[in-house]
């Protein structure tokens, strides 16, 4: 029950939000019969007068209309238009224009606010402006283009059939002031028999096209017109067969409840993934070094300092050879060259903040998306600072993650690019997904991370582009703004998915992976199990550096 006293059928972006209550109730329905209206707007002032709502400037336009069109302050509007008939007579085509208050309203199931948008039992669509987030998607999903954005409240505005007069037995305000009758009001059964015993006499009269406009595409209408000539519907402002796209409503249904069972189902996945293989920690350090340069020469083990040896490193066979040093210490001779430090700069300054930034953003918008795009997810708009908030920030972020993204992409595309050894690599993607690891001589960057780049730009962008259509919904087609909506939440799910395995492999299989995004440094240890190629290539470059800072020795003669 709501505090008007009426029972409610559902509202929108609320499951199971019927209060399943006198549902037995009586539907109520207004009926404008066009051929006793006079165009007097009387209905007009009354609806202004009994919602308060303010008056607005008005200029001639060359029409008897007094506003060009409906706004947020201005919910019912008196339409006229002179067309030209065929037998060369004018007729003057009115209509009183406001909401129709459809039985399968679009406007509802669009919505992504809970409670914003309500639907009462007797049929009544009402908007409830205190939970509406001004994402304008009630605009571009009612096939009458009746809501109206307030630019000042950021809220949107219609006709409420004067829920709060109906509420406590009383017509609306514009049935009231109606000087005519034209405007009827009460059950829809009755209005229906009114509309059909008029249609038969606009018959008699000559009309033969004559027609209750009662549309099945939208379940029916609590507002209904008599329609003297019903085979100009467009001169009168209305589509002939209005459709509530339930296909596409259906379809944005079953991508929710799949995108629910597949991060559930990839959550428990990880889940038991890492309880069957544990974390992937790398061998010891001398272990995991003299196979880095082992790699470097096949059939040798390189040493950075001279030519290679033939044979096993001692670590792998257990015995240390004279000049030889598991822990990289000694006289150089050996096959392990001394470090020049004990960890490894990966990422720069630059590159960390990039790199966070990018993260920080994607979680942000992942959890506002969430409360955008699943009803059950909506307590995360009051986490986030509120449902105006987060329709706002939502695409501001967007687009500094997309620029961070392209940033990204700019600084990393030349280590990003797949070569030969990349392709042997992922031959081996069995091996590593079994044993974190595979005997592949790989760079900064192996082909997993390379594709995750890949994946990850790819997503930014295709955000952005099915994005742009949601963040102006009244500047786009309706048929575009529901692809865009449908492809923007499977693309956000792939992007999540992408996102879920990143951080698993990051934290929890590979220890040590994380810390180089916060240090900027890896261990020598780290570096040279999961990037061979790029370890001796990163040493060699320090010793070089090192060498070159160095003094150059000096002979000393002594005189006898």
């Amino acid at each position: 029950m709501t505090e008007l006293g009426l029972s409610i059928r559902r509202q929108s972006a609320t499951p199971a939000s019927s209060t399943a209550i006198r549902t037995d109730g009586v539907e109520i329905s207004k009926l404008v019969d066009i051929d006793l209206c006079i165009g007097c707007k009387a209905c007009e002032v009354a609806c202004k007068t009994w919602n308060d709502l303010p008056a607005e400037d008005t200029s001639g336009f060359a029409s008897y209309q007094s506003h060009p069109d409906l706004t947020a302050n201005t919910w019912d509007l008196m339409r006229f238009n002179e067309v030209d008939l065929d037998d060369g007579g004018l007729a003057w085509l009115i209509k009183k224009d406001s909401c129709l208050h459809c039985e399968e309203p679009g406007c509802l199931e669009a919505c992504p606010a809970p409670g914003a948008i309500v639907q009462y039992e007797n049929g009544i669509v009402d908007f409830n402006q205190d939970n509406c987030i001004g994402c304008k998607y009630c605009i571009a999903g009612c096939p009458f283009d009746i809501p109206r954005f307030d630019e000042e409240t950021n809220k949107v505005y219609k006709c409420t059939l004067c829920v709060d007069r109906v509420s406590n037995g009383m017509e609306p305000a514009c049935v009231k002031s109606c000087p005519t009758g034209s405007i009827r009001f009460g059950t829809k059964d009755e209005m229906v028999a009114y509309g059909q015993q008029k249609v038969a006499k606009l018959a008699d009269r000559g009309f033969d096209n004559a027609m209750l406009y009662d549309p099945e595409g939208v379940g029916g209408l609590h507002m209904m017109y008599v329609v003297p000539r019903g085979d100009m519907l467009a001169g009168y402002d209305l589509p002939e067969d209005p459709q509530v796209p339930g296909t596409f409503f259906t379809g944005m249904s079953a991508l929710r409840g799949l995108g629910t069972a597949s991060m559930w189902a990839a959550l428990g996945g990880i889940g038991l993934f890492f309880l069957r293989t544990g974390r992937r920690r790398p061998p010891p350090e001398d272990q995991a070094v003299a196979d880095a340069y082992a790699l470097g020469t096949p059939g040798a083990v390189q040493r950075p300092d001279g030519p290679p040896r033939t044979g096993t490193h001692a670590a792998a066979t257990g015995t240390v050879t004279s000049g030889t040093t598991t822990d990289g210490e000694g006289d150089g001779s050996g096959p392990v060259a001394p470090p020049a430090q004990d960890e490894i700069r990966r990422y720069s300054l630059f590159e960390r903040v990039l790199h966070w930034f990018i993260a920080l953003t994607f979680i942000y918008l992942t959890l506002s998306g969430l409360a955008l795009g699943y009803p059950r997810m909506a307590w995360l708009y009051d986490v986030l600072g509120g449902g105006q908030t987060v329709r706002w920030l939502h695409p501001v972020i967007g687009v500094a993650m997309t620029v961070a993204v392209v940033v990204m992409f700019i600084a990393w595309v030349r280590d990003m690019l797949f070569d030969s050894v990349d392709r042997e690599w992922a031959r081996s993607l069995r091996a590593y997904v079994r044993d974190g690891h595979t005997d592949v001589d790989v760079e900064r960057y192996n082909a997993g991370q390379k594709g995750y780049f890949w994946y990850a730009v790819i997503t930014a962008i295709l955000l952005l582009l099915s994005g742009i259509p949601l963040w102006f919904p009244d500047s786009f087609a309706a048929g575009l703004l529901q692809a865009s909506r449908f492809g923007h939440h499977a693309v956000f799910l792939l992007a999540l998915a992408g996102f879920i395995v990143h951080v698993y492999m990051s934290t929890a299989m590979f220890p040590g992976t994380m810390s180089a995004m916060t240090s900027g440094t890896v261990t020598r240890r780290w570096a040279a199990f999961h990037h061979p190629a790029w370890f001796r290539r990163t040493e060699r470059e320090q010793r070089e550096e090192s060498s070159a800072t160095e003094p150059a020795p000096t002979e000393r003669t002594e005189q006898a």
